[in-house]
């Protein structure tokens, strides 16, 4: 087999475990309480009353709030508004006008939504950076937005609001991974062709 065929098949084959292993759904399963309004939060979450941030599998939540004034322990999720083990939030009351949620790569970095289910009480809507902002009404369902290459997702709306079984794709891999990815095709290429000159003159 010739050496460009071998890193051929070693890059599709690397590609094709990428891709495999890149989608996760949140699900969301470890959320049945209140958070971040003076109990307890978990050791995935972090609150500084004015933000909640929620990580699970590679992604994180962030409940941003605009000015928490009229509620001492400010951002808070899960207050019983929605159904338990999904991540549901208020805009107004408890959490001010204007909160809303961003959904991000943990350590930063590019990837597809593909699909989420939601609840409003209300309007909703969905955003992402290079992409029309969607706008859903009524009670809710699975939407696909076919978001691709995204750094950040923005969910907002007025009133409650629940999100559930979110699924994102790793999306583009970053340039140190290429580089890892190439140099590795590279060091294949190598050893082969040291292979057939040793062979040649055997």
């Amino acid at each position: 087999m010739k050496t460009t065929h071998i890193i051929a098949a070693a890059a599709l084959a690397l590609a094709g475990a990428v891709g495999a292993q890149a989608q996760t759904t949140l699900t969301f399963d470890s959320l049945t309480n209140v958070y971040g309004d003076g109990s307890p939060v978990g050791p995935n979450m972090f609150t500084n009353q004015q933000i909640l941030s929620y990580a699970e599998s590679g992604y994180v939540l962030t409940l941003n709030t605009s000015n928490p004034v009229d509620y001492f322990y400010g951002a808070h999720i899960g207050d019983g508004t929605g159904t338990p083990q999904t991540f549901n939030w208020h805009d107004g009351a408890d959490n001010e006008p204007g909160a809303y949620v961003t959904l991000t790569k943990v350590g930063g970095g590019s990837f597809d939504l593909t699909s989420f289910d939601f609840f409003s009480y209300s309007d909703f809507s969905v955003s992402a950076t290079g992409y029309d902002t969607l706008n859903y009404y009524g009670t809710g369902g699975t939407v696909n937005p076919g978001f691709l290459n995204v750094s950040s997702v923005t969910f907002y709306g007025s009133g409650s609001q629940q999100l559930d079984n979110i699924t994102v794709n790793g999306g583009v891999p970053e340039p140190a991974s290429w580089a890892m990815m190439l140099g590795g095709f590279g060091l294949v290429g190598g050893a082969m062709r040291s292979r057939r000159k040793s062979v040649s003159f055997a």
